[in-house]
């Protein structure tokens, strides 16, 4: 093996290495990113379930007091009559 074939065997070790750590990285990055979305996803939906059974204020109130489409308040409220 000549000392190119070396040198470019290493670098293509240390290149995947890198992009493994690389990897990981996002990986455990991108899952916190979901787990705290989720957190206030639900938080979000505690939110706008105790407004509607709570209170008689209209999807669209409800939506704009929790930030969400007047669409899943509509979904929710008819959820909570099942």
């Amino acid at each position: 093996m000549s000392a190119y074939d070396y040198l470019i065997q290493e670098a293509q070790k240390v290149g995947l290495g890198i992009g493994k750590l690389e990897g990981k990285l996002e990986g455990k990055l991108e899952g916190k990113l979901e787990g705290q979305i989720e957190t206030v996803s639900i938080k979000n939906q505690e939110f706008a379930t105790s407004l509607i059974t709570n209170t008689d204020f209209d999807d669209a109130k409800i939506a704009m007091l929790v930030d969400v489409s007047d669409q899943y308040v509509y979904d929710l409220r008819l959820t909570l009559k099942k």
